[in-house]
């Protein structure tokens, strides 16, 4: 089978382009990064850089089309959110599978309001109380919450702690909309799961830890949770869900809530990798027993430098595996200082965050 990556700079491309090298495929990756880590996996067929799918969309698309033409590709797996851009042509890419659920499926899942719509009535968990913000004035200060914007990552823009101090550095409009929603404590879940036409083929549930913000995970840690795996049941099977898509969830008080949902890969499929032999097998699969997995050195620096006189991280480091790394399919140590180099001067550059400069290329905010 011919196969096209796309999001070559995410470790999961990067995971996924090794399951099926060695399951025989022939793997072809793009992305609009000149140096990301998927370029450099041995034994890929061609890496292809395209044009920035948000910033010129209809370029992406033509260029992606000419791709899946010439190199005959009949199986497409996007990872990150040139998804978003992809839903909007996929279906014009004849004879070609796609990994990706109906685009209004998908944008409405991506929306942190417009979500809770979706889930309502589906078993397994609780939705917290959510309501869409369109003006400064409509926050509540007396309530315990949150906000962030409607559509956010990493969470680099959630306010924890609402005041009028933290109220003057935002922007809130309709077409800049954030929501407000009950802060929820206790242990956080995520959740991956890999679905053809409403069969989960492969479920995975992790604890994600060493965070970054208070966010985005380093560490991944397999367990079982039959209240997600009730919620996950129904919610494939009533959307007949084709593709890739991942929810964050906390156990509040006793009950599991959803709050976030990532309709792409995730980092959950490290952890599933050593057994996923597809699309050949779809028999659904969890294991709490499989080895964590961690991002490279991002996990020891996740915490600081305290973190590193902490015993626990130094053992749980030696506990896991590294995700960048693999013995079949090794990348030469100057890749990492490569594709690191290029995000770090796209940093520097545009004047963002590292995580921000990371996807404002591919992001998709509601356009």
């Amino acid at each position: 089978m011919r196969i096209l990556i796309t999001g070559a700079r995410a470790p999961v491309a990067l995971e996924w382009a090794r399951i099926l090298l060695a399951q025989g495929h022939q793997v072809f990756l793009s992305d609009c990064c000149r140096f990301p880590v998927g370029k450099f996996v041995p034994g890929i067929s061609g890496y292809i850089q395209t044009s920035s799918p948000r910033s010129e969309p209809k370029q992406y698309q033509c260029q992606i089309t000419a791709l899946v033409k010439q190199h005959q590709i009949t199986l497409l797996i996007p990872t990150c959110e040139e998804v978003f851009y992809l839903a909007q042509f996929s279906h014009r890419l004849n004879g070609v599978n796609t990994l990706i659920c109906d685009a209004p499926l998908l944008f409405g899942l991506h929306d942190k309001f417009q979500l809770f719509t979706l889930l309502a009535g589906l078993p397994g968990v609780r939705l917290p109380r959510t309501k869409k913000i369109t003006r400064v004035q409509q926050i509540d200060l007396k309530w315990d919450s949150i906000l962030k914007p409607t559509f956010c990552r990493f969470g680099e823009q959630v306010i924890r702690n609402i005041n009028q101090a933290s109220l003057q550095e935002i922007t809130v409009s309709p077409q800049q909309s954030w929501v407000q929603q009950q802060k929820l404590t206790g242990q956080a879940f995520c959740n991956y799961a890999l679905c053809d036409r409403g069969v989960i083929i492969a479920h995975q549930v992790y604890l994600p830890e060493y965070r970054v913000n208070q966010s985005a995970a380093t560490y991944f840690r397999p367990t079982v949770n039959r209240a997600i795996n009730e919620f996950m049941s129904a919610f494939v099977s009533t959307y007949h869900f084709h593709g890739q898509v991942s929810f964050d969830f906390i156990e509040h008080l006793g009950s599991i809530y959803v709050i976030e949902c990532n309709p792409r890969t995730t980092s959950g499929l490290h952890l599933i990798a050593d057994n996923l032999h597809w699309p050949s097998m779809n028999t659904p699969m969890e294991n709490s027993q499989n080895k964590a997995k961690y991002v490279g050195l991002a996990m020891l620096l996740a915490g600081g430098g305290k973190a590193l006189l902490n015993a626990k991280i130094w053992r749980d480091f030696h506990q896991g595996d590294n995700v960048l790394a693999s013995k079949r399919y090794p990348l030469r140590p100057w890749v990492l200082l490569l594709s690191t180099g290029e995000l770090l001067l796209k940093s520097l550059r545009q004047r963002k965050s590292v995580t921000a400069a990371s996807t404002d290329d591919i992001e998709w905010n509601g356009e």
